[in-house]
Order: structure tokens, then C-alpha cells, then sequence
């Protein structure tokens, strides 16, 4: 009996570990670009998000305070399907452009 419940604690510690191993992390954003705003309050970044193989190649665009580091989710104002460079300026503080390449896209998000 004392090795049958040893037994189940060593699969029981298994199980604990393999679940929090699966609920780390899922995803990693890789910077590209950071691109700050003309008063340097807000910071656009360009970024690529792998979450392993189920997920498509991309290219994303969040903004945020310049203060603050890039969120582990996706992008708050663009995602496509590429992994093209693309270009982002700022026209003025309100106003960032995000430049495609001539390439066919799609678009999932565009704020």
C-alpha cells in the first residue's frame, strides 16, 4: 500500500509541473523597430508574435508610453500575415503611418 501511494504522489507531482509548465508563457513578441512619437511620450514598436507552430507568420504594431514595456499580447493597433520589414513614421503626435510592402497582405487588425 505505502508504494502504490508513492507511486500516485510521483504522478501527482508530474501532472502539478507538466500543468505549469503548459500554462507558462505561451507566446514571445520579437522587436523589431521601436519607433517614439514627436514629443517622446508614446513609443511605436514593430514586432513579430510566435506562439510555435499553430500560428502564422506576422507582423504587429502596438503603441504605448514610452514609459511602459511592450505587453505580452498581441498588437493594439495592426496585425497582418508578413513578415516583411514594413516602415512606421509619425506625421505628428497623433498620427503614426504604417508603410506595407508592394506585396499582397492580409490585414487582421487596422486601428
Amino acid at each position: 500500500m505505502v508504494n502504490m501511494t508513492n507511486r500516485m504522489n510521483k504522478i501527482l507531482v508530474i501532472l502539478i509541473s507538466f500543468m505549469f509548465v503548459s500554462c507558462s508563457k505561451l507566446a514571445d513578441n520579437n522587436i523589431q523597430k521601436k519607433t517614439p512619437s514627436p514629443s517622446g511620450n508614446h513609443t511605436a514598436i514593430v514586432f513579430s508574435r510566435d506562439a510555435g507552430a499553430t500560428t502564422v507568420f506576422n507582423t504587429q504594431v502596438s503603441i504605448i508610453d514610452s514609459d511602459k514595456q511592450l505587453p505580452d499580447s498581441p498588437g493594439n493597433i495592426f496585425i497582418s500575415d508578413r513578415m516583411d520589414a514594413i516602415n512606421v513614421f509619425w506625421s505628428n503626435e497623433r498620427e503614426l503611418h504604417i508603410v506595407l510592402p508592394e506585396k499582397e497582405t492580409r490585414i487582421y487588425k487596422r486601428e
